[in-house]
């Protein structure tokens, strides 16, 4: 019984979270993630996902690094390409990279 109820409340608070949300998981912080790859995308023009997962150091910072992706390009801060099925993403500056929106976690003008 307590099983299902875990799984029921987290599965209510990843379908519709509540703004502004911290996830920390396994000691990786999606804020953190975010903060890595704006300054990331500010060097360079494109970086791929498989090198920001062969750069994490557990399965955990992987998944926050995709959060913080996916964030990212919900307020235009970057681009997201994909050329097949579960092939590697192309992460692309997007037109708002330089505008500090992103704050997941914390108050923006998506909370």
């Amino acid at each position: 019984y307590l099983i299902q109820k875990e799984i029921s409340i987290m599965g209510g608070a990843l379908a519709d979270p509540k703004r502004p949300f911290v996830a920390i998981l396994g000691g990786s912080k999606v804020s953190d993630k975010i903060a890595q790859l704006k300054q990331e995308l500010l060097l360079v023009e494109r970086v791929s996902f498989l090198a920001l997962k062969k750069d994490s150091r557990s399965k955990e910072e992987t998944v926050a690094y995709f959060m913080a992706m996916l964030e990212m390009a919900h307020q235009n801060q970057l681009s997201l390409e994909q050329g097949e099925l579960f092939g590697d993403i192309t992460i692309s500056r997007g037109e708002n990279i330089g505008i500090d929106t992103v704050t997941y976690g914390e108050e923006s003008e998506y909370a």
